[in-house]
């Protein structure tokens, strides 16, 4: 079973600037107890993940932040084997390990 994943940046004035019905605005909403929302916008800042199939949207939340992609990537493929092609090369198609 084939594993794919985004891996992408959101910066601290995305977080911001959010409109409420966005899962930015949400996670705002969530941790946004004070009146220093500058600050915690600042904290949410950082490289997210989430599931995903080619062209469609994404089929779970978004995981982080991370403080690199690689990071993120590394969270992600926890687990995981990566898929190789007959000549032995990774495709970079992750599947569940058995």
């Amino acid at each position: 079973m084939e594993f794919h994943f985004e891996t992408f940046f959101v910066s601290w004035r995305d977080f911001a600037e959010a409109s409420v019905d966005t899962w930015q605005g949400e996670r705002m909403a969530e941790t946004t107890e004070s009146c220093n929302w500058l600050s915690e916008a600042e904290s949410l800042q950082g490289w997210y993940w989430w599931t995903c199939q080619p062209g469609c949207l994404p089929d779970s939340e978004a995981d982080g932040p991370y403080g690199s992609a690689q990071d993120a990537v590394r969270v992600a493929t926890d687990g995981l084997v990566q898929s190789r092609d007959e000549s032995g090369r990774f495709t970079g198609v992750y599947e569940f390990s058995e």
